[in-house]
């Protein structure tokens, strides 16, 4: 005689939702995924548990599948999570050799206001972790996955100019962007460097003069030391004959430069 889970008395654990990734062997078909979507596309059903053979999240045959990799933070709501990777996979399409990168190297994305910095990129599990959506942020988060990649990382004495480096890309993110703001090297250092020629017009655009640039960035690693006095990681002498890596990172970041 069949017997309902009622007779039975059998009580079903709770799981959450990385729990459930473990248990199951795989994401599951609702979970976020950091994916670049087609225009205009959106799941047919807000239900995460709804529309399993319609939603193409996770089909990897699927010609705009991206990435797989996160799984979501269990503390905020699916839409919460949703909304955070729609905006990774809009950032992600204004970068298309970062978004190559991410995909190869399966970093994860994770959102979790509770931390008390910015951003963080953890390299052991290849995740980056920001508070909120800030762009500026995950450039510069960004930055030092692709610093690990290049085995930058690997200096023992390279900790303050990888800090100071990510800062630098990010001002000049934000310079040719018109979206910085309050820049890590503001100072009368870094505004001379510009009226001297570190910037140039390209098709009518703001280009990095890529030679000026090389000859006096290192001028700026003063000032980031004293912006940054109160960090001690930030502190210290930049390692000789370091392999900066400039033009890759340019390129990563849609930093223009002739």
């Amino acid at each position: 005689m069949k017997k309902s889970l009622d007779q039975l008395k059998l009580e079903l654990p709770e799981l959450t939702l990385n729990e459930g990734t473990q248990l199951f062997g795989g994401l599951g078909t609702y979970l976020p995924e950091v994916i670049v979507y087609p225009d205009n596309y959106e799941p047919e059903s807000e239900d995460p548990e709804a529309d399993d053979d319609d939603d193409q999240r996770n089909n990897p045959d699927y010609e705009d599948f991206d990435h797989d990799g996160p799984y979501g933070n269990d503390d905020l709501s699916y839409e919460e999570n949703r909304n955070f990777y729609a905006q990774i996979n809009g950032y992600l399409s204004q970068y298309p050799k970062l978004a190559e990168f991410i995909k190869n190297s399966n970093i994860r994305f994770f959102l979790d206001p509770t931390i008390t910095e910015a951003g963080q990129y953890n390299r052991n599990t290849l995740t980056i972790t920001l508070q909120n959506t800030n762009e500026s942020t995950f450039i510069k988060e960004c930055v030092h996955a692709v610093q690990d990649h290049l085995k930058m990382m690997e200096n023992p004495d390279a900790r303050a100019a990888l800090e100071f480096q990510e800062h630098l890309l990010g001002d000049l993110w934000g310079l040719l962007s018109d979206t910085g703001s309050g820049f890590s090297m503001e100072s009368a250092t870094f505004n001379k460097l510009i009226e001297d020629g570190l910037l140039t017009t390209v098709n009518g655009n703001d280009a990095i003069d890529l030679d000026f640039f090389i000859e006096h960035f290192e001028e700026l690693f003063e000032v980031f030391k004293e912006n940054f006095s109160h960090e001690d990681r930030y502190q210290g002498d930049l390692p000789k004959d370091f392999e900066w890596n400039w033009e890759l990172l340019f390129e990563y970041f849609n930093i223009r430069y002739v």
